[in-house]
């Protein structure tokens, strides 16, 4: 289970639903299991706090990822400092939305083993974090191509097709990701919105 909780700042708009089924869709190609994930947003001042407390860190921070995983499944708690994302995406000339979701797959790489601090780790985690926000514009395309396969649609058009040829084009072109263990991910979201769209979808002829 995925969690979002806030400590002193508002909840940042992020779809939560897509946001959780990317983590786990990332954590996959890994070959590691989701268990209990709790994301912390907090302010400057509490990440510096928690980093005294726990870690006699004396400094600011964007993530603080608590490692409890056992075995192929990950669990931790992740404080992420929405004060350092905003600042941190200013300096490097990024967007709000993609610092953040850049941090909030940065814990989890953390959890899967990917390290960097030590020479050369720094580039193999930035790598990592670059295939997995690429991973997250398959969202769409594996939600549609979800809803397909739990039955919402009968009729199975060239348009279907087309969505199907992209997302493996699209998939190779990330890397290391297999469009069935994605499709799989994304299984559950289709089925709910196939639920409440089915009525409006049956009389849609494709």
């Amino acid at each position: 289970m995925i969690t979002y909780q806030t400590e002193g700042v508002d909840m940042p708009a992020i779809k939560k639903r897509e946001t959780s089924a990317w983590i786990k869709a990332v954590a996959e190609t890994y070959g590691k299991k989701v268990g209990e994930i709790a994301y912390i947003f907090c302010s400057d001042e509490k990440i510096l706090e928690v980093n005294r407390q726990y870690l006699q860190h004396d400094y600011y921070t964007d993530i603080i990822t608590f490692d409890y995983c056992e075995g192929n499944r990950i669990s931790g708690d992740l404080f992420i400092s929405l004060d350092t994302v905003r600042t941190n995406a200013e300096q490097f000339g990024a967007t709000y939305e993609t610092e953040l979701h850049r941090v909030i797959i940065h814990g989890i790489l953390h959890l899967c083993g990917i390290n960097d601090k030590g020479p050369g780790e720094r580039e193999i985690m930035e790598a990592a974090e670059n295939r997995a926000l690429d991973m997250l514009a398959l969202v769409v395309a594996a939600v549609f191509l979800a809803i397909i396969l739990v039955g919402e649609s009968n009729r199975i058009t060239l348009r279907h097709l087309d969505e199907l040829a992209r997302l493996q084009d699209m998939t190779a072109a990330v890397g290391g990701v297999n469009p069935r263990s994605l499709l799989a991910v994304f299984r559950p979201a289709g089925v709910q919105l196939a639920k409440r769209r089915q009525k409006g979808y049956a009389q849609c002829s494709g």
